[in-house]
């Protein structure tokens, strides 16, 4: 018998919008962190969310992963409504998220790590069968490969055996991004994916992000303090300033905008 290992929650079309905010609030002790947010992104685009320290960019990242509850609004992943889920039935949904600061596991190596995340998403999947593995069931071979697949696709397969904690800052956070991959994600967070690399790994990290979403139809929501990565990733891009969305719109359109660069860049332009 065929052993599937990638089946999904099913979906019986691809809907309209791959992420929805609708009204999103969120507050903290009395203070506006969203107010009335309100967002939609196609499957497929990548949007980035930009504005000032403060402006409400982690909370919104942490409503759209179910990590904290919306005080009002909703939130749909895939045309699912996400106010009553968990973070570990997102996952299952379609949902992956890297962080800023990538969270690895420092004293395992880079190999254990990533099979770490493939065991994780085998947990959520109760049909899946085969020799078992700890407290899983599945093949350890093609659990092997799918490590190796997520190392080659993130270039990590020469350090599989580098113990995490050694290896380089950029790495660090490839190795964060090829554990995400192991979810199979529809749509991907990406918080600040290039924070504390060098240029050329900035440049690097840009071409690996738009590899990936080409080659896997990902939808990305991504928030970045490096506009010259927001610009050359995005295809939306929105800006928060107070907790509210103050613009929404194609790259050159943000740019432009006299309101964004009066509150973002203190009048000085959005420039990359």
């Amino acid at each position: 018998m065929a052993v599937e290992l990638r089946s999904k929650t099913p979906v019986d079309h691809e809907p309209e919008y791959a992420l929805q905010l609708a009204g999103v609030t969120k507050t903290f002790s009395g203070f506006f962190a969203l107010k009335d947010v309100s967002l939609t992104v196609r499957p497929g685009e990548i949007q980035a969310i930009i504005g000032p320290n403060g402006a409400g960019k982690s909370t919104l990242f942490a409503s759209v992963a179910a990590e904290i509850a919306v005080d009002g609004g909703s939130v749909a992943i895939l045309g699912h409504a996400t106010s009553k889920k968990d973070p570990s039935s997102l996952v299952q949904l379609g949902l992956s998220r890297a962080f800023q600061v990538a969270r690895i596991y420092p004293s395992m190596t880079v190999f254990e790590n990533i099979m770490i995340a493939v065991l994780g998403i085998e947990r959520l999947r109760p049909t899946s069968l085969g020799r078992r593995v700890g407290t899983f069931f599945a093949p350890r071979r093609l659990l092997s490969a799918r490590v190796v697949q997520a190392a080659t696709e993130t270039g990590l397969e020469d350090v599989l055996s580098y113990r995490a904690g050694a290896i380089s800052h950029g790495d660090k956070k490839r190795l964060e991004l090829a554990m995400a991959l192991c979810m199979e994600p529809k749509v991907l967070l990406l918080d600040e994916p290039t924070a504390g690399m060098s240029p050329e790994e900035t440049e690097s990290t840009v071409a690996l992000l738009k590899k990936l979403h080409n080659d896997r139809r990902l939808t990305m929501l991504i928030t970045e303090h490096d506009l010259s990565v927001v610009y050359a990733l995005s295809d939306r891009i929105a800006v928060l300033n107070r907790g509210a969305i103050i613009a929404n719109g194609l790259p050159d359109e943000i740019r432009r905008n006299s309101e964004v660069a009066r509150v973002y860049m203190g009048g000085g332009g959005v420039k990359s």
